[in-house]
């Protein structure tokens, strides 16, 4: 983790402030938002009871779900700013450094190899906080807490639920991790070889039609890259299983017991709230799988860079 902010700490300061601003509209969105599933509670119960207080927080509604849009489109331009800002950044950083090296230092890797790690290597560190659905740390977690405060205030029950069902997706999230994380890094190293296989392969074309050597190249590359593809496809069949069927179906189970809860406790309004809020709340775990990977695929990439280029 320390190398990956070390290299995220290599962008232009300018960075900061639009991590801060994008931040800052982040939470006032999810206010929003939260805010405007709660009061959706009262206005159900009022079009049902035909109470005139309907009318004015169907205004309220209306302008919480404005904000919410607002401040969630300034943030998601933010992002797209900052990334390509970072891969600016960097990426000039990680071009100087290595056109820089020694000749003895600068052989030890091909120079296909080093144009992955100044572009894509790159892109996936910037991608650890440019993916608007897990971006910024605070932000996330500021999410969780106000949905997870706002279902507790609905039904005490509800809240104990969610509470019990993040600390099983964190688990299974743990659980996945822990499998996949040192493949993934021997997997990565193996790709760039792989890559590096099929660009000679390719620069020796002419040589290959020459001397009628096309299938016998063929037979070479299957070959070589059988291994790849054969761990590659375990990785993320044991990675599927860990990190989507089995928390959808957990998800499921503890839907229809917020749905339980909403039924016994008598309330449409209720009701209707407290699935909108777990929704909410599922979405933000789900994400949090995103997050992890994003994460743990920057931190795989901060390593490559930290030892390519220094």
């Amino acid at each position: 983790m320390g190398t990956l902010i070390k290299w995220i700490m290599k962008s232009n300061k300018k960075r900061y402030v639009e991590i801060t601003i994008l931040n800052i509209c982040g939470i006032l969105s999810s206010i929003a938002i939260s805010y405007s599933a709660v009061i959706s509670k009262d206005i159900i119960n009022f079009a049902i009871e035909k109470n005139d207080k309907f009318y004015f927080y169907s205004i309220i509604f209306f302008f919480l779900v404005i904000i919410g849009h607002i401040t969630f489109g300034i943030s998601k331009a933010y992002v797209s700013y900052f990334k390509g800002g970072y891969m600016h950044d960097a990426g000039i950083y990680t071009y100087k450094t290595i056109i820089n090296k020694n000749f003895q230092d600068f052989i030890k890797k091909t120079p296909a190899q080093y144009a992955e790690l100044s572009l894509r290597t790159v892109e996936k560190v910037a991608n650890t906080l440019s993916n608007y659905a897990t971006m910024g740390g605070l932000v996330y977690f500021f999410k969780l807490f106000i949905y997870m405060s706002t279902i507790f205030v609905l039904d005490y029950y509800s809240g104990l639920a969610s509470i019990l069902f993040s600390i099983i997706l964190i688990l299974l999230l743990l659980g996945s991790n822990a499998y996949y994380y040192p493949r993934s890094k021997k997997l990565n190293d193996l790709e760039l070889e792989v890559k590096e296989y099929v660009s000679d392969m390719f620069a020796g074309k002419f040589e290959s039609a020459l001397f009628n050597a096309i299938d016998h190249e063929m037979v070479s590359y299957n070959n070589y890259v059988k291994d790849y593809w054969k761990r590659l496809r375990k990785l993320y069949i044991i990675d599927l299983l860990y990190s989507n069927t089995s928390r959808r179906f957990i998800s499921t189970l503890f839907y229809f017991y917020i749905v339980y809860r909403g039924i016994k406790l008598n309330d449409v309004g209720k009701l209707y709230s407290m699935t909108t809020i777990f929704i909410m709340i599922r979405m933000q775990l789900y994400n949090a799988m995103g997050a992890w990977h994003a994460i743990r695929e920057g931190m795989i990439a901060a390593k490559q860079l930290e030892e390519f280029v220094g």
